[in-house]
């Protein structure tokens, strides 16, 4: 029988001869079938995986593998991954969120608006670091979960709570509702007769709590909306409620007029929009509480002098001179209104006076007002509360002031200091004709007057005040042709004039030149 023969080394593959074998040559026989099992399933294991990996595809050189998305959106392969991760970016902080407030109060504001940041580089690096570093079964893997869509790399993103609050706290101006206290409802009451008290029961105008809007509250609900992915978030207010409520009102007695003034105005024609206006200021103060010691503000109780607010066009005074506006009229409410608190004692914690004597009130009594920066401020200063109580009736608008008792007696007047004389100012126009002139505006006097009030009190002690008025004279305005000859086209100065003073201290300086003695003469007054 001949021997076996040992197989090649290495070659995996068992001979064997004919016939029987031996032991030993059956044991080595097992050897070589096992040792050539071991080296197949080696071998077929890299030449399983090079076949899966020429399934699938390569890493490109360039950009992110194909089918990789970033927070949801695919990314094109094989381009620069950085402008991709910033138009990303840019459209995640164009996204709007919603913001709820009260009611159907609806606010919407952007992500960047919130202060969206995000690490651009980081998330670069991240996306382009996927299928190329590792193992090369690692990288295998996220080439194959890359091929079916599996591979969603997040965004992080960061809001900046400083900027949430200061956009936020901007939305305090539209969101915020002040308290509105309760109030009398005299509206048909009529001008109440000071000789017969008013009954004890009149109605009541319910009280408002405030609502204000909770920065800080409202920022944690708005990052946690966002970070649980939401895209709308309530804002948190709180209310508060308003000093005066019904209850307090129901105790008070406001039976008897403690002071009133009253004023009149005209109707028909443009002066209508200035009555309304009248009528609409008027009827917000009716039944208004001033309480002891409290800061009352008429801005605050007539609002903005807008057409949304109820509010017409009409003529107001606005640097010395007559323009049109919305509200015109508004100052002859508030004139009347100080009016009313100068004569019931109350004490006057801000006022303007017009830039020109009015035609309504008596200089010194007077206020002027604009929305929002320009207002009158009154303190009641007694120990017991005050009912405003306003009434138009035909051309003639009367404020008067109800309480428990008159406090004190009232003596006011004016003293003047100065009389100012104005100027002329000219404008030259290229459209008017040769020879036109046209007068602008009529020229005003100045004055500066000393305000005198005394108050005497019901225990019979009493105080003066006293207060600096100054109204700057209003310019004369005449329009001209250019070039023109003024000697020629203008009139002589105007009475009250500073033209007019010089003209007769020149004449004066001549007349004394010539020896000219006038026995009598009339004072000169401008």
């Amino acid at each position: 029988m001949a021997a076996p023969v040992a197989p090649p080394s290495g070659s995996g593959t068992l001979l064997r001869p004919r016939g029987r074998m031996n032991d030993e040559a059956r044991i080595r026989g097992v050897s070589w079938l096992r040792r050539g099992i071991g080296w197949s399933a080696l071998l077929a294991v890299p030449l399983a995986m090079a076949a899966a990996a020429y399934a699938y595809p390569r890493a490109p050189e360039l950009g992110v593998l194909p089918g990789v998305k970033l927070a949801g959106a695919a990314l094109e392969p094989g381009t620069a991954v950085r402008p991709q991760v910033q138009r990303r970016v840019d459209a995640l902080k164009a996204k709007r969120v919603r913001l709820l407030g009260q009611g159907d109060q609806v606010v919407e504001v952007t992500l960047g608006d919130l202060g969206l940041e995000v690490d651009v580089e980081e998330a670069s690096r991240r996306l382009e670091r996927i299928g190329r570093h590792g193992s090369w079964l690692q990288r295998l893997d996220e080439q194959r979960a890359a091929g079916f869509g599996l591979i969603d790399v997040p965004l992080p993103l960061r809001f900046d709570r400083v900027v949430v609050a200061r956009v936020l706290a901007e939305l305090k101006e539209t969101q915020d509702r002040p308290g509105v206290d309760a109030r009398f409802q005299l509206t048909g009451l009529g001008v109440v007769d000071p000789a017969h008290p008013l009954p004890g029961d009149l109605e009541i105008v319910p009280d408002r709590p405030g609502i204000y809007l909770d920065v800080d509250g409202s920022v944690d609900a708005l990052l946690e909306a966002l970070r649980r992915g939401e895209r709308k978030s309530a804002l948190v207010d709180v209310s508060i409620a308003p000093q005066l409520s019904s209850d307090a009102l129901s105790r008070l007695t406001a039976q008897r007029v403690v002071a009133q003034y009253s004023s009149r105005f005209s109707r028909g024609g443009d002066a209508d929009n200035r009555a309304t206006n009248i009528e609409t200021a008027a009827r917000r103060l009716d039944g208004v509480v001033l309480p002891p010691g409290e800061l009352v503000s008429f801005n605050a109780l007539v609002g903005a002098r807008t057409l949304e607010n109820g509010f017409r066009p009409g003529w107001e005074i606005f640097r010395g001179e007559m323009v049109r506006g919305v509200g015109g009229g508004t100052c002859q409410v508030s004139s009347t209104f100080h009016a009313a608190a100068v004569y019931g004692g109350l004490d006057i914690v801000e006022r303007a006076p017009h830039s020109r004597p009015s035609a309504y009130m008596p200089l010194g009594l007077d206020s002027t007002v604009a929305w929002p920066s320009v207002d009158l401020k009154l303190k009641n200063p007694w120990q017991e509360p005050l009912v405003v109580h306003t009434v138009v009736k035909g051309n003639e608008l009367i404020v008067q002031l109800l309480g428990e008792m008159k406090p004190a007696s009232v003596d006011w007047h004016t003293e003047t200091l100065a009389i100012l004389p104005f100027k002329r100012k000219v404008t030259e126009s290229g459209w008017l004709s040769e020879g036109t002139v046209i007068r602008k505006q009529k020229g005003i006097r100045g004055y500066r007057l000393r305000r005198v009030r005394e108050l005497k009190l019901a225990d019979g002690s009493s105080r003066v005040e006293e207060t600096i008025d100054v109204y700057p004279p209003t310019d004369e305005h005449y329009v001209v042709p250019r070039g023109a000859d003024l000697g020629e086209l203008l009139p002589p100065p105007s009475e009250g004039s500073v033209e007019a003073r010089e003209q007769a201290e020149r004449q004066r300086a001549e007349r004394e030149q010539a020896g000219v003695v006038i026995a009598t003469q009339e004072a000169f007054e401008p």
